[in-house]
């Protein structure tokens, strides 16, 4: 009966982290839409960033103040001023590195920090990466390739060395982050007061720039309306989702399921920007899955009470 109960617990964690995959999936078209027409759109996307995590965090707190749950402890905590730090800067890397590179590498190598987390998780955390599991995040890793390439031999030959590394070491700080995270909770952390002190603390961070940039450009509707769907709809719930599915699941199996919001970023794109569709993305997504599931077996899951 156990292995049969540890599996269930992993299927439903595996679909919240899907769920959490397509909510921050559709964080790509909505800030595209929300940047509209802003001369300095790198600028105005860090204002972004610190509206959306801001929005996010008081919603939380008003949600767990408003039932009695609100751990103020939290904020003594190093551990969770250290995870909004390297949320923060992550954050911070991509954004600069998009200045130099594209768009689509950026989805790239953002997301090579499923790799990082598999070979930091083995190395310091001590999680299982057996062949089933490397097999997996390969294949994985490899659907994001060819979904952000679509498999254009040209493609890495767009954007700039400065800008890739940027966004690469943005992704090396994101697998530190959910790392981090990861053994939070195994510590015994509530996920729920986790998640939202975390998102504060990473609002905070994000506010240092603010005074040495160029946020003083109209909003508009159509801002207005995107920061608010942010930060209510597509960063405190996929946070709190992916954070209560780490109870169960491991980093690398979480990374690697990830992946999906690449795909759905893709997919959203198409039919509410009118981008291209392209039969490699089927390709990609069923890699992604594939991988997914490849790197899930019962002796890696934890059951939680």
């Amino acid at each position: 009966m156990w292995p049969t109960r540890v599996m269930r617990q992993s299927t439903n964690a595996a679909l919240l982290i899907a769920i959490s995959a397509f909510l921050w999936g559709t964080s790509f078209p909505v800030i595209k839409v929300s940047l509209g027409g802003a001369q300095d759109q790198v600028d105005f996307s860090f204002v972004i960033s610190f509206l959306r995590l801001s929005l996010a965090a008081i919603l939380g707190i008003i949600i767990l103040a408003s039932i009695g749950k609100l751990d103020k402890r939290l904020f003594k905590e190093p551990l969770v001023w250290l995870l909004g730090a390297f949320n923060a800067i992550s954050f911070a890397l991509q954004h600069l590195g998009l200045v130099y590179t594209t768009a689509s590498k950026t989805a790239l190598l953002v997301n090579f920090n499923v790799v990082f987390v598999a070979i930091l998780a083995f190395l310091f955390f001590h999680e299982r990466l057996n062949s089933r599991r490397v097999l997996g995040v390969t294949l994985g890793f490899g659907g994001v390739v060819i979904v952000a390439t679509r498999i254009d031999p040209n493609f890495f030959l767009h954007g700039e060395l400065v800008g890739d590394m940027l966004v690469l070491l943005a992704g090396f700080f994101w697998s530190l982050f959910i790392l981090y995270t990861k053994k939070a909770i195994d510590k015994g952390t509530d996920y729920l007061n986790l998640s939202v002190v975390v998102l504060t603390t990473t609002a905070i961070f994000l506010a240092l720039p603010l005074p040495f940039i160029n946020y003083s450009q109209p909003v508009g509707i159509e801002g207005w309306s995107g920061i608010v769907y942010l930060g209510a709809v597509s960063t405190l719930v996929p946070f709190i989702l992916w954070s209560r599915a780490l109870k169960v699941l491991s980093a690398t199996v979480s990374s690697v399921l990830l992946l999906l919001e690449v795909l759905f970023a893709v997919l959203l794109s198409i039919f509410f920007l009118g981008e291209i569709f392209l039969p490699v993305y089927i390709l990609g997504g069923i890699l992604i899955l594939a991988g997914g599931v490849l790197s899930m077996s019962t002796e890696d899951a934890t059951p939680s009470p």
